[in-house]
């Protein structure tokens, strides 16, 4: 892989390249060895389903990377131990707007732990369901709640991914973007540290 120095550290992009290696673009030591690895990981399991057509609507390939992402990041995020509560209870990834990725997390977190903790998927339909969750997906379909949803989401201790153009900007802290048909993401770490 790759990495170039960024003046701006608090924002991180990763790029998937076609020859099927992770450039990450950092300027935090711990964070860049942890997403070069989750690139890598991405790119062995899943080799061949990066390439989103550009549509509206989210693609089968698209839905599956996105979903990987999301999984994947899980791994890598440290939580208070207050709002994981007892060492059995389950991380949960709440998800609005995204029903397709939804699905397709609960086919892959079936069976598997992260942290030493079971997984959870929960449906967000309101800005009340967001209390319980550590990660929080806000897909496209979402967008114009998602003013409400970060602001719920702000007080508490969330990873809040999102799928939109301003997703950083709006208070997320990781956005997937598309560029050139390729699933990437960018990363705002102030957001994360802020909300422990």
């Amino acid at each position: 892989s790759r990495i170039r120095r960024i003046p701006n550290p608090q924002r991180i992009r990763a790029q998937r390249f076609s020859e099927g290696t992770m450039a990450t673009i950092i300027d935090n030591k711990r964070i860049r060895r942890a997403l070069t690895a989750l690139g890598w990981m991405s790119t062995l399991l899943f080799a061949g389903n990066a390439i989103a057509q550009p549509s509206a609507d989210l693609t089968p390939g698209e839905i599956e990377v996105k979903a990987a992402f999301v999984y994947k990041f899980t791994g890598y995020v440290e939580w208070p131990r207050s709002s994981l509560g007892e060492p059995d209870n389950a991380i949960t990834i709440g998800v609005a707007g995204a029903a397709e990725i939804a699905d397709e997390l609960r086919r892959i977190v079936a069976g598997r732990t992260v942290q030493g903790r079971g997984i959870s998927i929960r449906p967000v339909n309101s800005e009340n369901d967001v209390r319980g969750v550590h990660v929080l997906f806000i897909g496209a379909d979402a967008n114009a709640r998602m003013g409400r949803l970060l602001e719920t989401a702000r007080a508490r201790p969330i990873l809040v991914i999102t799928d939109a153009p301003d997703g950083l900007e709006r208070g997320a802290m990781i956005n997937f973007v598309m560029v050139k048909r390729r699933v990437q993401f960018e990363i705002a770490v102030e957001p994360a540290e802020k909300a422990g």
